[in-house]
């Protein structure tokens, strides 16, 4: 199939870490692929974190794949930074060759829940997805973003959702080990195929 436009690179949006616990940090990325038809299966990316003296922490490598008019998070988990602190992370994404990556139909999740609790070990996501449409979802992935006013994410978390039957439910839940997690101000959820 012929693309009829000329790819354009992926915006990123923003490119944030957080902090899970002493030494460990999760990173992410919002990426937004502003094409209308092209997408492609070997986007690669890194992720740096530094401390504030410029010092690289850890590094993580990892491939992804971009739907056509579609935003992407992009996370990692527990890159290490020792007895330092993380200072600022970088977000490098390259598109390795770009196709026609079109989904035969569009995703039918409803959200019914999205609650937040705090207890003696840590803080929790739960969430209810419900799908709408009347063939399988065999394989999904999730993301949850905790954001104060403002849309300033400060944590994030993601799953995988297998063998969401038609018009089933599911229930998921997002775990953090810091009982001191601050109340989101919003509660976004990203879902999108995985790719087979």
């Amino acid at each position: 199939q012929c693309l009829n436009e000329i790819p354009r690179e992926p915006a990123i949006l923003w490119s944030r870490f957080f902090k899970v616990r002493t030494g460990f940090y999760d990173v992410g990325a919002l990426v937004e692929n502003i094409n209308l038809r092209a997408g492609t299966k070997d986007a690669k990316y890194r992720f740096r974190i530094y401390d504030s003296a410029g010092v690289l922490l850890d590094t993580r490598e990892g491939v992804t794949w971009l739907f056509p008019n579609q935003k992407t998070f992009v996370f990692e988990s527990n890159l290490k930074s020792g007895l330092q602190k993380a200072s600022r992370v970088d977000f490098d994404l390259g598109v390795g060759s770009w196709g026609v990556l079109a989904e035969d139909d569009s995703l039918k999740i409803e959200i019914v829940q999205k609650r937040f609790e705090t207890n003696d070990s840590g803080a929790e996501v739960f969430v209810t997805l419900i799908n709408k449409s009347v063939f399988e979802e065999s394989a999904l992935e999730v993301a949850v973003l905790l954001a104060r006013s403002g849309e300033n994410v400060y944590a994030a978390s993601r799953t995988e959702v297998k063998n969401l039957a038609a018009q089933s439910r599911r229930d998921i839940t997002f775990t953090w080990p810091s009982p001191a997690l601050e109340k989101p101000e919003t509660i976004t959820l990203l879902y999108r195929r995985i790719l087979k």
